[in-house]
């Protein structure tokens, strides 16, 4: 095989391996084959003729081999093409002559050399086409068209036919006969008792629940003054719900209810139709709706509802929430640029006394609730889950009670958490994870309780975890080093134990770490001043460490303060002499 390799010459200056056979031999193209120009080829040496021909920059000579070896390539396919014919005519020539053993021999040699020219001919047509198809892929979009086009129109329903057998074609007969069928789909004709199958159904709705829910809608209103029935509402509900209610407003004129859901011109029941339904449906049932909804009264009434809820108001800066001016213009009030819906709360020490109501979960447009320094009581409303466009919630400086509500995971644009110094209790929501956008979590000065989430590590985001002044317990989560950007970890003053993770040893950005007064132990590692060159606080007192005090802290050269009281460190105290900012250093209880 390598002597007819030889023999083959590859004056193209291809080499492909021979992949079987076909009338004595065949090279073919095959997936991962490695093409290479053979060193001992003519093409080597034409290269390095053109190279050495020309006097320029590296660009200029690929220019200039380029050119050259296209060239060089056809006048190879030339020389081929006249090989190619003269080897034809020989082989004819030897046709014709007297099968001597010497001209039999001659006769397989033409034949060979004749393949083998044949075979390269193909194989250039072959590479040339997968060059082809690997650069311009498949563009027969044509033939992808015309198949779709004909699926579709297979598929399509011209006609149906009826219980007596008649083909309908027009459309309004085809929605009839699909109508009917459907609704007479789960529909049965027979009658008979139904007690059997009830009798295993266990009763939810009590008795008086389903005498209300069997009222009239209009037992509710008075028909002719148009205006809800506030005594029968306060009787019938509970005080928030009957606050709901009235706060919904009633059309002027009675309208009949018709409301009709049709499919577009596809076939298809899509959300865009049933966009159009509900917008003709406010237009037509409730004009009045429509108009209120222009000028967002849903923000106005749950500000007015807010406004409710406050008992005391020291600066009566709630005074100017009037019919006066418009509510965007209220005071601690922001409205959008491009809409007049409410964006911001700020009531920021206003020194309010009151509660936090579940209508701040209607103001949609909401992006942040800055309430701190005041006197807010009772629970967080978990109508706060609702403000999915909410980025800052800032409650700090309150007196709220309860625990942090599970529905604020679902705020996934949510920044900055902030419910410090308030009555909070109860385990953290390990739902905190899902908040991806977090970048702090204050938490101090609660009475919070449990272990750390191990999910608060997924927040790639988080900068600040401030959680001194609880009662948490456990330890750190392992994967704490996770949080890359974390500059800010404070955990002090609570009932930790264990180890701290060695990776928190390794993020860089952390500039502050406090956890004293907690059960902490193991040992500090020595290069602790290297790994975080940012530090700045560093609050190790009143835990169970031992060991060495690292001498790397000399290096910390931004170290501001260094608390390592009440521990069983050993050793001798690294030298300060860098550290010019260090305000505070405790070494003893």
């Amino acid at each position: 095989m390598a002597g007819v390799r030889h023999r083959c010459g590859y004056s193209s200056g291809i080499d492909v391996p021979a992949v079987g056979t076909r009338g004595g031999l065949s090279m073919g193209w095959k997936e991962g084959v490695n093409v290479s120009f053979k060193s001992s080829d003519d093409c080597e040496e034409e290269i390095r003729k053109l190279w050495t021909s020309c006097d320029l920059d590296v660009p200029g000579k690929l220019n200039v081999v380029s050119e050259g070896l296209t060239r060089w390539s056809k006048h190879i396919t030339a020389a081929r093409f006249r090989r190619t014919k003269a080897l034809k005519r020989k082989l004819d020539e030897l046709n014709h002559r007297d099968p001597t053993s010497s001209n039999l021999e001659e006769l397989i040699l033409t034949k060979l050399d004749l393949n083998l020219e044949i075979d390269r001919k193909e194989r250039k047509w072959e590479q040339r086409a997968r060059a082809n198809w690997l650069s311009y892929g498949d563009r027969n979009t044509a033939y992808f068209h015309k198949f779709a086009s004909h699926r579709k129109k297979m598929k399509e329903i011209k006609g149906l036919e009826d219980q007596a057998g008649i083909l309908v074609n027009d459309e309004s007969g085809i929605e009839a006969i699909a109508t009917g069928y459907f609704a007479q789909l789960f529909h049965s004709n027979r009658s008979g008792s139904s007690y059997q199958i009830l009798a295993g159904i266990n009763f939810v709705i009590t008795t008086d629940m389903n005498n209300i829910l069997l009222q009239q809608y209009t037992n509710l209103f008075l028909p002719n003054e148009r205006q809800w029935d506030i005594e029968k509402i306060s009787n019938l509900f509970d005080p928030e719900e009957a606050a709901r209610i009235l706060s919904i407003p009633l059309a002027t004129d009675e309208f009949d209810d018709e409301l009709v859901w049709r499919y577009e011109n596809s076939g298809f029941y899509t959300v865009k139709s049933g966009h159009k339904l509900l917008q003709r449906g406010i237009h037509t049932i409730h004009p009045s709706v429509s108009d209120d909804l222009k000028g967002n009264e849903t923000d106005r009434l749950s500000l007015l509802a807010i406004k409710d809820q406050i008992k005391h108001d020291p600066f009566g800066r709630l005074m100017s929430w009037n019919e006066s001016s418009h509510f965007c213009h209220w005071l601690g009030v922001t409205g959008g640029r491009k809409h007049q819906r409410v964006v911001q709360l700020s009531f920021n020490d206003w020194e309010l006394v009151g509660r936090l109501g579940p209508d701040i979960g209607n103001m949609s447009f909401l992006r942040v609730i800055d309430l701190q320094n005041n006197s807010f009581s009772d629970r967080i409303p978990p109508e706060l889950g609702l403000l999915f466009r909410l980025q800052m919630l800032l409650l700090m400086y309150n007196k709220l009670i309860g625990e942090i509500p599970v529905n604020v995971s679902r705020c996934s644009r949510l920044q900055k958490l902030n419910v410090g110094d308030n009555n909070l209790t109860g385990k953290l929501p390990v739902e905190l994870g899902f908040l991806s956008n977090l970048r702090e979590l204050v938490l101090q000065d609660n009475n919070l309780l449990g272990e750390i989430p191990s999910s608060l590590v997924n927040i790639s985001f988080l900068e600040v975890i401030y959680g001194s002044s609880n009662n948490f317990q456990g330890g750190i989560p392992e994967r704490v080093g996770q949080l890359r950007r974390l500059k800010v970890f404070a955990l002090g003053d609570n009932n930790l134990s264990g180890s701290i993770p060695t990776s928190m040893y390794n993020i860089s950005s952390l500039t502050a770490i406090d956890v004293i007064l907690n059960r902490f132990r193991g040992s500090l590692p020595h290069n602790l001043g290297e790994t975080l060159p940012n530090l700045t606080y560093l609050g190790l007192g009143g835990n169970q460490f031992t060991g060495l005090i690292p001498s790397s802290l000399s290096n910390a050269s931004n170290l501001n303060y260094f608390d390592i009281g009440a521990n069983n460190f050993a050793g001798r105290l690294p030298t300060f002499a860098r550290q010019q900012n260090l305000q505070r250093l405790i070494l003893d209880s």
